[in-house]
């Protein structure tokens, strides 16, 4: 059901409804954080949560709460570096992890905190240098390195 949620929330991001969206991504959240906590073990389940903060964040950073977004998108990140740390050979999670800075960079950027964005891009660059390194081929890779370069 909180795919469902995800998905609906999707829809209404792109349609610019994003007070329908934010509130759907929250109910998303809510059962995936009651699922988690259920099995806290659950892989699957800590991304799902993760996702959620992320979709939630996007949300609040278009809708001007860059408090907000901040806020969710540490939440997102915390669980992207447990995942990471779990399966470090893991590219989706390490992907996911890249594109986690790369949001709190572009935050911290309308924030004003260029230090602490410029931290947060390199941290993504490093990220997304090694997996170009391991599949040079993978256009979506090449593709964040150029957004990782442009940010810095």
């Amino acid at each position: 059901v909180s795919r469902v949620y995800t998905a609906l929330g999707d829809v209404q991001t792109a349609q610019g409804s994003l007070k329908d969206a934010l509130d759907s991504y929250q109910r998303g959240l809510a059962i995936d954080e009651r699922l988690s906590a259920a099995d806290p073990g659950n892989t699957d389940r800590l991304s799902d949560l993760s996702v959620d903060y992320r979709s939630i964040g996007d949300v609040q950073k278009a809708q001007g709460s860059l408090a907000g977004a901040l806020e969710s998108y540490r939440k997102s990140l915390a669980i992207r570096e447990k995942l990471v740390a779990l399966d470090p050979n893991n590219a989706d999670w390490q992907g996911n992890l890249s594109s986690i800075y790369t949001a709190l960079g572009d935050v911290q950027t309308a924030q004003g905190s260029l230090k602490d964005a410029l931290d947060s891009y390199q941290r993504g660059l490093a990220i997304d240098e090694r997996l170009s390194a391991v599949d040079p081929g993978n256009t979506g890779r090449l593709s964040a390195l150029s957004v990782d370069y442009r940010s810095i």
